[in-house]
């Protein structure tokens, strides 16, 4: 079966126009028949059809994502596989997603930002108490409603308790530009990562850009290790500041425990700024769900689900000068980090080689002449990273 507009999966979803492309998957605006809604459906490629570690792929992001019951969470409804084609029909969320709106804006309020950022920590703890990582929190996977609520979508990359490795042994997979220091190392993903992820995206919106970059992803990877925090504007609180730096400490441990704490620091801050002047205010005794809908697009409606290197744009801002920090034995820190990534990304181009001859692509397929393939992606159009370790 060729996905095609008027196609029917399993009897059941009327694919109705393509809304996303990416090097594995389509995501399609779909009908279901049975219940008469629309739904964003996420199906393989074709030419991967068949192949047993795409399918394990999507088997997994099925499984991590079914079981998470949250309003901030865009539900799954079925998963299944058509003809060697494993797809995964999703909910539908009218909404534009943050990446958008800070392309749009530039930068947000604090209350804006506190409100965003309590709501994607609650529905992150919902994930990690079902010991979950998304492992890909930025802003093209947060959605925002005309409502004003909060939804995480793409848990395309999530690892779960227990789940079997799909991916070579150190590999890491993320987005550079978010990706946690001990993930860059090459340690396992874990729920404090996700806090980290969190907190640069908190860090963009009030500052306007990313805390960290480079001239390539690898730069960028290496910076988030070795760099200090840049100073937010001034205008930003010390509450907030304090916050948005605690959740981006180098050290796993010296962030918030978990992502229900950043949702309650969130909150307490949130509402002793809402009478400051350039806030929204409480009414009732209630907080009013920020207003980031003001002038949007009409028309505006994402997919649950992006497909992988979906394109999005980066602004682009001055690279912070390096710091130098000198290790024990007096070599300095960055140097030693820099071999260190060095001779890991160097065994990741031979295991490219040998898998490239074997015919084997783990996230394969070409977009706009950039292939990725196999166990090492760099890419400049999402800041996907994948290498291995």
């Amino acid at each position: 079966m060729i996905p095609a507009r008027g196609s029917v999966l399993d009897g059941r979803f009327e694919l109705l126009g393509r809304l996303a492309t990416g090097g594995m998957g389509e995501v399609w605006r779909a009908r279901d028949l049975e219940g008469e809604n629309e739904v964003a459906v996420k199906v393989l490629r074709v030419e991967f059809a068949g192949q047993q570690q795409f399918l394990d792929r999507f088997a997994a992001e099925a499984r991590n994502a079914q079981g998470l019951d949250h309003p901030g969470i865009a539900r799954l409804h079925q998963h299944g596989e058509v003809d060697g084609l494993a797809y995964l029909a999703m909910e539908l969320v009218d909404g534009e997603a943050l990446s958008d709106l800070l392309r749009r804006r530039g930068t947000l309020t604090e209350t804006e930002t506190l409100d965003i950022l309590q709501q994607s920590a609650d529905a992150l703890e919902i994930a990690h108490r079902a010991h979950v990582v998304h492992r890909d929190i930025k802003p093209g996977n947060i959605l925002l409603t005309p409502g004003g609520r909060v939804r995480l979508i793409d848990f395309g990359i999530s690892v779960g308790a227990g789940q079997q490795a799909i991916t070579a042994p150190g590999m890491v997979m993320g987005t550079a530009q978010y990706l946690p220091p001990e993930q860059a190392m090459g340690n396992s993903a874990t729920a404090l990562g996700d806090i980290y992820a969190l907190g640069v995206v908190a860090y963009e919106c009030l500052a306007g850009r990313r805390p960290f970059t480079g001239g390539n992803q690898a730069d960028i990877a290496l910076a988030h290790v070795t760099e200090t925090i840049p100073r937010l504007p001034d205008e930003v609180s010390d509450g907030v500041a304090h916050l948005i730096t605690d959740m981006l400490a180098k050290d796993p441990a010296q962030r918030p425990a978990t992502a229900g704490i950043v949702a309650r620091r969130a909150a307490d801050l949130r509402s002793r700024a809402t009478s400051a002047p350039g806030h929204l205010p409480r009414r009732g005794g209630h907080q009013r769900r920020s207003d980031w809908t003001a002038n949007r697009p009409r028309g505006v409606r994402e997919a649950t689900s992006r497909a992988p290197s979906e394109p999005q744009t980066r602004p682009s801002f001055v690279q912070q000068p390096p710091k130098t920090v000198a290790s024990r034995n007096g070599v300095p820190r960055r140097v030693a980090i820099a071999v260190a990534l060095g001779v890991v990304i160097l065994v990741a181009l031979v295991t490219v080689l040998a898998l490239a001859l074997g015919g084997l692509g783990e996230s394969g397929g070409a977009t706009n002449g950039v292939e990725l393939k196999a166990s090492i992606a760099m890419t400049d159009r999402d800041g996907t990273i994948e290498r291995v370790g």
